[in-house]
């Protein structure tokens, strides 16, 4: 409805107007002395200027075209003044009151989605969005949110300084090219940096290959401006098997149902990949295989670029490749042998893609669900809805862009998921305490700001620890347990450092030694040297460094001894803080 009163309001106002003015002319064809025509358009046009043509009374129909002028021209001189003061004002909010908020650059079909779910998330964060041309429906509705809309160039720094980027918690980039989005990443990261102010930059990357690379450098680096890397391909099949991945465990020797993939593009191949991935941290050192079938039209290929990529996923996954685009009638559908227990239906086109699916329906049993992954950027979820579930039943259809630019997902990166894998794993070690004792063993969700980022500093230590030993976090490219053992050597040192980093940031936070724990007075037993620490703690700190491998391998990398190094740069940004005991 906002939007739709955003795109046709002043043609609206337009049609007020129009008819004010032939009321105008009609009442005033019945009053004498205005016969002429011409004396009548003057008359209907003095409307306008809030002057009556002759002395009253007026006819009804008069008397509606003068109220009906006034409220078109008062409307018009309102818009008009509060856009002058708008601006003004906005500017002024900006700068004086505005910080710890978001920065969505670029209104397109990835930033209008990611600035309504930031507005909308909770704790309704106030956003300030800035894109060179907005549509005129996504201002107004962008005003209608609460969400400040700056016109501009976002790689114009100072319109960034206007957006207040130096005060933000968060930055989302999603203008365009990707050296478009790189540069104002840069510009972001530079106004952090002269600031000293912390701040998570999320940056959208289209090119796969340099996305993944990015990510990889994230993952080892960390200052004033964490960088988050995202590509909607890459992130989709995550967000996809979320939501309709195995559904129940898969009994010990026994191979999963097949899955059916029928696609084309980047989609379908990083959703085969992620698919083997989460069954090899399933599967564990079992020897069974999940089967995939992958329909495309360049199938083959795709098999092959996926056993180079990954060495170890003939020994995971059972890929049956067919060449074959189902999306085109002509094109005769490969015969399958089994039934299978999932079908994905992921193309580029969303109407070969609706094209596809139809076809597969008929000839896959109805109990067998479809999932049908849209880009939303054509009416083809529209035309799903439109037919009705006797034509296609048990389809869902998930719109891509839906499901991957909220606020929640993009939040929940890497980083984000190891830190709840660490507080997850502190609560299960922490046997017969309540979270009413203590506040630490509350779900992630309940817990407070300052014992997250407790966590989380312990994840963007990780670089810095590897580094000390002479490794590194690179992405995985096999699967399953993790192959990385630390020597017993390194696992002492590392855990010597992790509880030296604890402490620091504890202290810093100003809590002191106490022979008891107290969180009102920010008293704690640990705070003393690792030679004087309980052999429970130290324990603690130990399983803290051989969680690492595992954790990492949840999210798709793990830990290389480094062969060669290049000196790096101390870092300028700040220590990470604290995680809980």
């Amino acid at each position: 409805m906002v939007q739709f009163l955003g795109q046709w309001r002043w043609i609206l106002i337009g049609v007020v107007a129009v008819v004010a003015f032939a009321l105008g002319m009609i009442g005033l064809g019945s009053r004498p002395g205005w016969g002429a025509w011409y004396d009548r358009v003057y008359g209907s046009l003095l409307l306008f200027r809030f002057a009556s043509p002759g002395l009253p009374p007026y006819d009804t129909t008069l008397e509606i075209a003068r109220f009906l002028a006034l409220a078109s021209i008062a409307y018009a001189a309102f818009r008009g003044i509060a856009a002058v003061f708008r601006d003004q004002w906005q500017r002024f909010w900006i700068k004086t009151y505005l910080h710890d908020h978001v920065v969505v650059c670029g209104l397109g079909y990835s930033g209008m989605r990611l600035a309504k779910s930031f507005r909308n998330a909770p704790g309704h964060k106030r956003v300030v969005a800035i894109d060179v041309d907005p549509a005129i429906g996504d201002v107004d509705e962008c005003r209608e949110l609460g969400i400040y809309c700056l016109i501009g160039d976002a790689t114009d720094g100072g319109l960034l300084k206007r957006a207040g980027i130096s005060r933000a918690s968060s930055v989302v980039v999603t203008c365009g090219t990707d050296d478009v989005n790189a540069q104002v990443a840069l510009l972001a990261q530079n106004a952090q940096i002269e600031e000293h102010h912390s701040m998570t930059c999320h940056v959208n990357i289209d090119e796969d290959e340099l996305c993944r690379l990015l990510e990889q450098s994230a993952m080892s680096s960390y200052g004033w401006v964490d960088f988050e890397f995202f590509n909607v391909y890459r992130s989709g099949p995550r967000a996809l098997l979320d939501m309709h991945g195995l559904a129940e465990e898969t009994p010990t020797g026994e191979a999963p149902p097949p899955v059916l993939m029928v696609g084309d593009g980047r989609m379908i191949t990083h959703l085969v990949s992620e698919e083997g991935r989460r069954w090899a941290l399933e599967r564990g050192d079992r020897a069974e295989r999940i089967r995939i079938v992958l329909v495309a039209p360049r199938a083959d290929l795709q098999n092959e670029k996926l056993r180079r990529r990954h060495p170890d996923f003939p020994e995971v996954c059972d890929l049956v490749p067919y060449n074959a685009d189902l999306s085109d009638s002509d094109i005769e559908a490969p015969q399958i042998d089994t039934v299978p227990s999932r079908v994905f239906v992921c193309f580029e086109d969303d109407a070969g893609g609706l094209r596809a699916t139809i076809r597969i329906r008929k000839w896959i049993p109805q109990a067998v669900p479809i999932v049908l992954c849209t880009t939303g950027r054509s009416h083809a979820a529209h035309l799903l809805q439109l037919a009705s579930s006797k034509v296609l039943p048990n389809v869902k259809e998930v719109g891509l862009l839906d499901e991957v630019c909220t606020a929640e997902r993009l939040q929940n990166s890497k980083y984000e998921s190891i830190a709840q894998a660490i507080h997850a794993q502190f609560v299960r070690d922490q046997t017969g305490i309540k979270p009413e004792a203590d506040p630490a063993m509350r779900d992630w969700k309940d817990l407070s700001e300052e014992l997250k980022e407790s966590n989380r500093g312990q994840v963007h230590d990780y670089a810095d620890k590897l580094e000390s030993i002479s490794c590194e976090i690179a992405e995985s490219t096999r699967w399953g347990s993790p192959r990385f053992k630390f020597t017993q050597e390194e696992l002492e040192e590392l855990a010597k450092k992790e509880h030296k980093r604890w402490e620091e940031d504890k202290r810093r936070a100003g809590w002191t030694y106490g022979d008891r724990k107290d969180d009102r007075l920010k008293l704690h037993p640990d705070l003393v040297d690792w030679n004087a620490l309980p052999e429970g703690e130290q324990e603690k700190d130990r399983s803290a460094v051989r969680l690492m491998p595992i954790f990492l391998a949840k999210v798709g990398y793990e830990i290389v001894r480094a062969t060669t190094k290049e000196e790096k740069a101390v870092s300028t940004g700040p220590s990470s803080s604290g995680s809980p005991k």
